[in-house]
């Protein structure tokens, strides 16, 4: 059995996670929230921990004995984000725990992305530790595009909410850069990548610096022939210069 703490799980990804974890049936769970915890109940399939992220040491308290930590703070505030997942990292070391997995759980380039900016951070700081040796193991999962979000206004997955991208299949509309037709992108399911996560945690070999992870690689023009052969109706565009 695997000990795993969850930091950030009330959000949509992490909840997918948890739920495929869950599944499982073989691991122990404890998820860390900055709300109150209400009292225990025998049947709880987690234990829930109330955390403070600036207080390293009562993160470390919380990290003992804990095998993989597993991060999807996401806070507004990028400073936040960062400090607390600093945080969380040093004290996961100084806990022991032997794998740590930074909230990323989007793409791996995010040059035109500021708000994501404390992703970029946080892989400098872990790539910065394990510079002269091997101090924690750790991986990026990076899974593109979700293509539930092709199914707006349905919902395509237990908890991830319905969210309205550049490609726009109900309204038949598509934001694009100016000659990027051939650009292409990643799309892959929320329910696959926590099935990948899951598998991950049983894996006994050394993870990867990068989770490897790819759903379906295709063109911004195959994507919108898709739509269009979907809808049936042609797109309207919208070309960022």
């Amino acid at each position: 059995m695997v000990k795993i703490a969850i930091a950030g799980g009330a959000g949509n990804v992490g909840q997918e996670c948890i739920d495929a974890l869950l599944a499982t049936k073989k691991h122990e769970i404890v998820i860390f929230t900055r709300n109150d915890v209400p009292a225990e109940t025998t049947d709880s399939p987690v234990k829930l921990v109330k955390a403070n992220y600036e207080d390293v040491a009562e993160l470390t308290s919380h990290l003992q004995g804990v095998d993989v930590a597993l991060s999807f703070i996401a806070p507004l505030d990028l400073q936040q984000g960062v400090t607390f997942q600093k945080n969380l990292i040093d004290a996961s070391i100084r806990a022991g725990v032997k794998r740590f997995v930074p909230s990323e759980w989007v793409s791996s380039t995010l040059e035109h992305t500021p708000w994501y900016s404390f992703k970029d951070t946080i892989r400098e700081y872990l790539a910065e530790i394990n510079k002269d040796r091997k101090v924690i193991e750790y991986t990026l999962f990076q899974p593109g595009l979700f293509s539930n979000y092709l199914t707006v206004p349905y919902k395509s997955a237990k908890h991830l909410t319905p969210l309205r991208v550049m490609y726009d299949f109900e309204n038949r509309r598509a934001i694009m850069r100016e000659g990027g037709d051939d650009d292409t992108i990643v799309l892959t399911t929320v329910q696959d990548l926590a099935g990948v996560v899951a598998r991950a945690i049983d894996y006994e070999g050394e993870w990867p610096v990068v989770g490897g992870i790819r759903g379906s690689r295709i063109s911004i023009k195959e994507l919108i022939a898709l739509g269009e052969e979907i809808r049936g109706q042609s797109f309207a565009f919208f070309q960022l210069t």
